[in-house]
């Protein structure tokens, strides 16, 4: 009995990698929607979180 597979013609084409999460993507663009959407959030997280120090540190300075 002869157990051994097809050899495929014609080889996969390579999808292109992520570059946030070095995956391999299937969209057009090359980027997965929850890597571009956590990739568009991240200056906006910063801002947030430096306005929030900035307040903590504006009521510690008041006590």
């Amino acid at each position: 009995m002869n157990n051994k597979k097809p050899h495929p013609l014609a080889s996969p084409s390579k999808a292109k990698t992520c570059p946030v999460c070095g995956h391999s993507s299937y969209s057009p663009t090359g980027v997965h929607p929850q890597c571009s959407v956590s990739q568009a959030d991240e200056p906006r997280r910063l801002q947030l979180a430096a306005d929030r120090r900035a307040r903590v540190d504006l009521v510690k300075n008041a006590t």
